[in-house]
């Protein structure tokens, strides 16, 4: 698809760009979508539809979609910025008819790039604590970002599942008290994301989100639903899981935790030796302070 194509049949028939179609949606609503596009046509004919029916990029189609909700998914930040310049303040509008009530945020940070995530972040960074109708925080939907997306419901997946390391870095880079939103009654965000099912090309991803979940917040192991879930989940998660619970058993014994071993090592010399996570660092000195100005023999 290029400009021209578009032009020339806008030209035969001009009453087209202003049609909706069985979805509510106008042209624009569907080129905003279309993420196998190249960026220099996407850019030429955007600005082309603005300037044919600028009403467009402030209709709401069926879902309660404008036109900038579903660019948010998967076009870049020069996309959506021509957008929001059209429509000012676009940015913080609200899908209220929609299943999901999502800000445009939410969109960049469940199926998009960190690059449109951290633009709309900077246009308004409190949408980082802003819920989906399910109540879904932006950190949700980019955990979720790894999974398989149901199609038929208008959530795709992301090319990358590498972007979705990217994005929840950079969420809890910005706020790192994201990281205690909860989900569906409570469940921790660990919890969250180990519960879920990963395939081969998504696991890696998986356990780096997991890694970096757990080393921001590592009481979060500690939670007794996690333990009575931990049959069902992934294999590796499963592992990685297992070994951090050693040193969060070591962290609650106190006896254990002040005792030195045989080489004049406590537990916290040993996990330092042995390049454990972050997360388990901070459990072990968290369980006994002194340890860290306790030399060893």
């Amino acid at each position: 698809m290029t400009l021209n194509i578009v032009q020339l049949l806008i030209a035969a028939d001009p009453k087209s760009v202003r049609s909706v179609d069985s979805n509510g949606r106008f042209p624009l609503h569907h080129l905003c979508t279309n993420r196998r596009l190249d960026e220099k046509a996407s850019m030429e004919i955007l600005k082309f539809l603005i300037e044919k029916h600028p009403e467009a990029v402030r209709h709401v189609d069926q879902r309660g979609c404008l036109p900038i909700h579903h660019a948010s998914g998967g076009r870049s930040p020069d996309f959506c910025r021509v957008l929001i310049e059209a429509y000012p303040g676009s940015d913080r509008i609200n899908n209220e008819r929609g299943e999901y009530g999502s800000l445009p945020f939410h969109w960049a940070c469940a199926i998009n790039t960190v690059a449109t995530v951290e633009y709309l972040y900077k246009l308004y960074p409190e949408a980082i604590h802003h819920t989906t109708s399910n109540g879904g925080y932006p950190i949700h939907l980019a955990m979720k970002g790894i999974m398989k997306r149901d199609n038929a419901k208008g959530m795709m997946k992301r090319d990358s599942p590498m972007d979705t390391v990217d994005v929840v870095q950079f969420l809890l880079d910005c706020d790192p008290s994201v990281i205690f939103k909860i989900v569906r009654g409570g469940m921790s965000l660990l919890h969250d994301v180990c519960q879920c099912e990963y395939y081969d090309a998504t696991i890696e991803a998986a356990l780096i989100i997991i890694k970096l979940l757990y080393d921001a917040h590592p009481e979060a192991i500690e939670d007794y639903e996690l333990a009575i879930d931990l049959d069902d989940f992934h294999q590796q998660v499963q592992t990685f899981i297992n070994s951090q619970l050693v040193y969060a058993r070591q962290a609650e014994d106190h006896r254990q935790m002040t005792t030195p071993d045989e080489m004049g090592q406590l537990p916290l010399h040993t996990a330092l030796q042995n390049n454990v996570t972050l997360g388990s660092v901070k459990l072990l000195v968290k369980g006994n302070p002194p340890a860290v100005q306790s030399p060893d023999n």
